[in-house]
């Protein structure tokens, strides 16, 4: 899991290409669209409630299906389109927008022929903004139905029509695809090798050269296959390529193919693919197996070997191996304790130590390179190093000390809030509380970050002295000031404990809030020796390219009986599905069909959860019908200066934020460029001088942007009437001074829904109440994370809303049962967040529902929450998180909290988080990934 909050926005075509119909819910798997539901089922349905009266216009019948498309009602929103087209008197604008949101849900639902044809009707207008993305819709949708020279002419089409089309590459894509599916394996590789030639950065490498690599097996080339699969085995960044190389290569060789033998340089190079892929495991063994071989073959001193044994330490670092990393340097050190890396050893037997929880054997280690080698590098200022490891240790005037010694020694550290509050807070820890009395209180006299923090531990430590009076008015002073600090939680939490739960108080602690009439909560068992292994290859088998797979992050797999990712349906997943889920061979008359989400035969969720809220709900700061409004004024005036502007108003009314968003985005940016160069200024005031014949088109557009006038509050409205939570919430805590605006009475709860909306709720809330963790824990997740960017992309490579790491993904994808994972899925937001809300429900599971744990695990890491919890366990929480040797991870769980704490005031219909007193214990069995 991420550990950068910084990211950066990928291509744009991979962003529109894998937001396809990601908004939502995976849809039931209804009947063909065009099919009627069927006698009184059919009745039923069309005087059910939310449903238009037969008074009721075919435009109102048309928003209708737009709200039921928004909140995951496929089924309904397909009936409500079917009846405002058949009904007539559409505009022509409704009629258009009707067939591109009936071809897209189709699309989901896996009725190819009939995407195929609603599209159709909107890629033949000879001018409409949705027409580019219809024509690639539409043939994208016949390669899906298996009429692979239709999609090929639609494609060329496409890239006549469109020669530098939003989607022109994912169309090129597509014909690769088709040809692959018609046998032309020569041209299917050329088309996969030029994509891959032009974008070499792109996600989907490794699956593309699968392709390739299939696709030479397939032509007859075996030796070009044979090559194509032995560099992806060898050099790899997923596990599942991995898997899918090794089971092409035993193909080959059952076929008759003469595999050469692989160097040991080549396994070197394997060992490293796996250990990077997160198959540490294997990577070791192989390791070991090589450092073996070397040892006992001819030349026992060559490069290689010498290399193993230089990068022995590092290697083993890097799959986890802590305990070895330190026992092996240390032996080395005692071994040799004149030698010139003898330092160097001293320092991977501190790291490995302290990274495998022997914090006392690394203190002891620290402290004789500390006097050994006072001015190497790996000792030269390792006083937070020395203090970090006391802490560990449990030693906390030993770590007070450290830090002394840190502000003795640098003018930065005495200049550091962070160091002068940890030497107060260990000299509380130490048992030395009229010292820390006296440094804390001076702390909360400055303006530092860390003021709350010394306010809360001056009350601890006065409470210690037996001042009560005086630490209540410290507490009191948090709950007034900082109500919404990390601090405060912590303070009502155990207020709450002391005083007994008031009888209509309902607490949330991370978990789905309440019970379920009918049914348990979701539990999860740990997992099996050797189920990631099974799981692994049964998403290979179901990953191998077929005759007609389409590179697409929502693949439905053609079949109308499974949903939207190619599963087969078999139970009801969550209170929100709003159509039979049964596994049958046949398709479910419409007499089995429920209508209506929550029916009798569903698990209804209690009044804690509720369904899913509104992104945003009406306030004194927003209304929804002026937003639409300025959002309509400002596509009519700014149309002729952005191409896109329309497309995005389009998609927008359709209930597409998530691709009107990024369009809309892209013109602010240019916006804010504009505004801030004073050379474009000079530009266009030569343009007026010269009454428009200095300077080209951009020039107007630049004059055009200058004039705009809006400010933060209307760039909020725009962006929330287009439907893209990402800049709402920006400019939200830009236009608002949130910290003086009450959450007490309801308008002031819904204004600030602006800046925490309920991004996502039927994907957040069904992905919940799937894995048994609270929908409101992850919108604060996703807040931290990418602030609701379903494209963010950190600077380490973690993915979505969640930032979820591409091998990591894998890995969970294939625990998960989602035999269609591809890595460009996780910027779908639905597979994004269910798969960051399955690993949250494991790390709930491995801590022993304890939270804000899980929550730091899924920062940090859980092997060093576990390490630092291992000798902590009984201790009060807050002081366990104050003592996470990582500032990152640290700041991260208070902020998570905070946010969890803001939402639940917002959403949680007066429940209340409740932080855990003390720590408890830990499984690393359940999960340590």
């Amino acid at each position: 899991m991420p550990k950068s909050r910084r990211w950066k926005s990928p291509n744009v075509l991979l962003v529109l290409f894998c937001a396809v119909g990601s908004w939502l819910l995976t849809p039931p798997p209804a009947m063909a669209e065009d099919q009627g539901l069927g006698g009184a089922a059919d009745a039923k349905l069309s005087n059910g409630p939310g449903f238009p009266g037969s008074h009721e216009s075919p435009g109102q019948y048309l928003e209708r299906a737009v709200d039921s498309f928004t909140t995951g009602d496929y089924r309904r929103a397909l009936h409500l389109l079917r009846e405002a087209l058949k009904r007539g008197r559409l505009s022509a604008a409704e009629r258009h927008r009707a067939q591109f949101l009936r071809g897209w849900i189709n699309d989901r639902l896996g009725h190819f022929q009939q995407a195929s044809a609603a599209f159709f009707q909107v890629r033949k207008l000879e001018a409409h903004p949705l027409r580019e993305l219809a024509a690639f819709y539409e043939a994208r949708a016949d390669l899906r139905r298996g009429k692979l020279r239709t999609a090929i002419s639609e494609c060329d089409r496409y890239l006549r029509e469109f020669v530098d089309g939003e989607m022109a590459d994912e169309c090129r894509l597509i014909l690769a695809d088709a040809h692959m599916g018609l046998g032309a394996y020569r041209l299917a590789i050329e088309r996969y090798q030029q994509f891959l030639d032009e974008h070499p950065e792109d996600q989907r490498g490794e699956e593309l050269r699968l392709k390739i690599a299939e696709s030479l097996e397939r032509a007859g080339d075996l030796q070009g296959a044979l090559r194509a699969f032995r560099a992806l085995y060898l050099n790899h960044r997923l596990p599942t390529t991995s898997l899918a190389a090794e089971q092409a290569l035993r193909r080959l060789e059952a076929s008759g193919v003469e595999l050469p033998k692989l160097s040991d340089q080549e396994l070197y190079v394997r060992a490293c693919a796996l250990r990077d892929s997160g198959e540490v495991e294997s990577s070791y063994e192989l390791y070991c197996d090589l450092e073996k071989r070397q040892a006992e073959g001819t030349d026992p001193e060559g490069a290689l070997a010498r290399r193993l044994a230089d990068e022995r330490h590092t290697f083993l670092w890097r799959n986890r191996r802590y305990e070895e990393v330190g026992e092996w340097n240390a032996a080395k050190y005692e071994a040799e304790p004149s030698e010139p890396a003898a330092a160097e050893h001293l320092y991977w037997a501190v790291q490995g130590l302290s990274r495998a929880g022997r914090f006392e054997e690394a203190v002891r280690y620290q402290e004789i390179g500390r006097k050994r080698f006072p001015s190497h590098r790996r000792f030269r200022s390792s006083y937070e190093r020395s203090a970090l490891l006391h802490v560990g240790a449990g030693n906390y005037r030993q770590a007070r000390e450290a830090y002394q010694r840190w502000r003795g020694a640098s003018s930065r550290a005495r200049r550091s809030s962070k160091v002068r509050f940890f030497v107060a807070y260990y000299a509380y820890r130490g048992g030395l509380f009229a010292v820390a009395k006296e440094e804390l209180e001076e702390l909360t006299r400055r303006s530092s970050r860390y003021r709350v923090a010394a306010r809360y531990y001056l009350g601890q430590t006065l409470r210690r002295l037996k001042q009560r009076g005086a630490a209540e008015e410290q507490f009191q002073a948090i709950l007034k000031d900082h109500s919404d600090s990390w601090y405060a939680l912590v303070l009502r939490s155990r207020e709450r404990r002391r005083s007994g739960l008031q009888p209509d108080l309902k607490l949330r602690d991370g978990r789905w809030p309440g019970l379920r009439s009918g049914r348990e909560r979701p539990a999860h068992a740990p997992l099996r020796t050797g189920s990631l292994q099974g799981a692994l290859n049964r998403l290979i088998d179901a990953a191998r390219p077929g005759l007609a797979a389409p590179l697409d992050p929502d693949e439905s797999l053609g079949a109308p009986r499974r949903d939207t990712d190619g599963r087969l349906l078999v139970a009801p997943t969550s209170p929100w599905s709003s159509a039979s889920l049964l596994m049958t061979d046949g398709r479910p008359a419409a007499s089995q069909l429920p209508l209506l989400p929550n029916s009798a035969d569903l698990v209804a969720a209690d009044d804690v959860a509720g369904q899913p809220p509104p992104t945003w709900q009406a306030s004194s700061l927003w209304d929804g019908a002026q937003g639409k409004q300025l959002w309509r004024d400002f596509v009519r005036a700014n149309e002729p200066h952005w191409g896109g502007l329309a497309t995005a108003y389009e998609l927008s009314r359709v209930g597409l934020g998530e691709l009107a968003g990024p369009l809309l985005s892209e013109i602010y940016n240019e916006v804010r460029k504009v505004r801030r160069k004073r050379s474009i200024k000079r530009k266009v005031s030569r343009w007026k001088a010269s009454n428009g014949r200095r300077g080209g088109p951009e020039v107007a557009r630049w004059a055009a942007i200058l004039e705009l006038g809006l400010d933060n509050g209307e760039w909020r409205d725009l962006f929330a009437a287009a439907g893209y939570p990402a800049s709402v919430a920006h400019f939200a805590n830009k236009a608002t001074e949130y910290g003086k605006l009450s959450r007490a009475d309801q308008d002031g709860r819904a204004a600030w829904t602006l800046l925490y909306p309920a991004a996502f709720a039927p994907h957040v809330w069904r992905a919940g109440w799937e894995n048994n963790v609270d929908p409101l824990l992850m919108l604060s997740i996703m807040r931290a994370e990418s602030l609701f960017r379903h494209d963010a992309v950190s600077r380490v490579g973690a993915l979505g809303l969640v930032q979820v790491m591409p091998a990591t993904g894998a890995r969970v994808a294939a625990l998960m049962g989602r035999d269609d994972f591809r890595v460009e899925k996780l910027l779908s937001p639905e597979t994004n967040i269910g798969v960051g809300t399955w690993y949250m429900g494991q790390l709930l599971d491995r801590f022993a529902g304890q939270y804000p744990l899980a929550v730091g695990a899924y920062n940090g890491g859980p092997h060093n929450i576990g390490r630092w919890l291992r000798s902590k366990q009984g201790i009060p929480l807050e002081e366990f998180i104050e003592e996470i040797a990582f500032d990152e991870t640290r700041n991260y769980i208070k902020k998570v909290m905070r946010f969890y704490s803001i939402y639940a005031d917002i959403y949680g219909q007066g429940s209340a988080v409740q932080i855990p007193s003390a720590t408890s214990q830990d499984d690393a069995t359940v999960i340590n990934f």
